[in-house]
């Protein structure tokens, strides 16, 4: 992992009703996006989400590994990763079961 940078893994739920980012028990992210998995455009909305809710620019968030597959491994630049870290504790826990 380069300085100033985290890698965090994310479960990807496309066609979902809203658009939301939450923390599942073991640790990993899930991000419920409204975007089908067609075109790459799920990924875009995951991006787009991870940059909005975490605060850092879309810029910054980019799909390191796995953008053909449900679980994604997300790299984000960021100078203050524990700020970042912080924030993403802070995200409510995912009480959704599937």
């Amino acid at each position: 992992m380069p300085p100033g940078s985290l890698t965090l893994r994310v479960r990807v739920k496309p066609r979902s009703r809203d658009e939301r980012l939450t923390r599942g028990a073991d640790g990993t992210l899930i991000a419920r996006v409204r975007a089908p998995p067609v075109d790459g455009r799920a990924n875009q909305a995951v991006v787009a989400l991870l940059a909005k809710v975490l605060r850092v620019p879309k810029g910054a968030v980019a799909i390191a590994g796995g953008a053909g597959s449900r679980v994604k491994r997300i790299s984000i630049r960021c100078d203050e990763p524990d700020d970042l870290r912080a924030r993403i504790k802070d995200l409510p826990s995912d009480s959704t079961p599937g």
